[in-house]
């Protein structure tokens, strides 16, 4: 989903540029936090097809960019990577990490 666009869009960037792109690094700032954030929010479903991780993109979205506001991540890279994400950010101005609900206060 969110993981794999943003892994597309690098793959090709790989493609057009010999240098590390400011999307590789940004990915690379925030892949922990990714990794992280599914850990503590995923939800294990098991049914006839096998064993499914489930988690919120929305609440993903709204995670990945307060840890991109928090770490300097740059205002082009910022908006850039919420225009790739398609999903709507959060749920009417939070999003919930873990057991914590948390209000969307960077988008201003």
């Amino acid at each position: 989903m969110i993981q794999s666009k943003i892994q597309r869009l690098l793959e090709d960037d790989f493609k057009t540029s010999k240098t590390i792109s400011d999307w590789h690094k940004l990915f690379m700032i925030l892949k922990k936090d990714v990794h992280d954030f599914i850990e503590r929010n995923k939800i294990i479903e098991i049914n006839e097809q096998g064993v499914q991780i489930l988690y919120c993109t929305q609440c993903l979205k709204a995670h990945m960019l307060a840890s991109a506001r928090l770490k300097g991540i740059k205002k082009n890279n910022f908006i850039a990577m919420d225009e790739l994400m398609e999903e709507q950010t959060g749920h009417d101005g939070y999003y919930l990490d873990g057991d914590e609900l948390k209000r969307i206060d960077y988008m201003n």
